[in-house]
């Protein structure tokens, strides 16, 4: 399984499917979670079968953010990459959680249209999750408590508002 963080809201046409589009069109909206880096890779995440590792991915991700708030996220078989013809490779990321860093992956050299199929294929294949933002805040806590990220590495303005002992 992959994770990719994403705004619910753009989302939200699977359950309510506008009027106005197409069978078998997207809107446009959930392109938008699927901004690549310069170089036309998407960074998504690493999920074990159980799901089991999806707190420690969210915590790394909300650990660099600058405050706490929600924390919205798609998770998608890894199958579909082939299905898209999309290549997948391992990535180090750079957040204060050195165990989750290795679950980080990019999804290589991706052209307009296979962003345009990989979000159909997500919003098939996938669902869709939220992380309330008092959840995201204890998260942080615990992941500090248990000395699983690094409160130094963390942005300022979010460790004013975690505790941070």
């Amino acid at each position: 399984m992959l994770l990719r963080k994403i705004n619910k809201r753009r989302w939200d046409f699977v359950l309510t499917r506008p009027s106005w589009l197409p069978p078998g069109e997207l809107p446009a909206s959930p392109l938008a979670d699927l901004n690549t880096s310069l170089d036309s890779n998407l960074s998504v995440w690493l999920i074990d079968e159980k799901q089991s590792n999806v707190k420690e991915v969210v915590v790394a991700m909300a650990s660099r953010r600058d405050h706490v708030d929600i924390f919205d996220y798609a998770i998608f078989p890894e199958g579909i990459l082939q299905d898209a013809k999309i290549a997948i490779d391992s990535s180090l990321a750079d957040t204060p959680h050195a165990l989750a860093n290795q679950w980080h992956r990019d999804l290589l050299e991706l052209s307009s249209s296979k962003l345009v199929n990989l979000a159909r294929l997500i919003s098939e294949r996938g669902s869709v999750h939220r992380v309330e933002e008092q959840e995201v805040k204890e998260w942080l806590e615990q992941a500090i408590e248990k000395r699983s990220i690094d409160p130094e590495k963390m942005n300022k303005k979010l460790k004013e508002v975690i505790r941070v002992e």
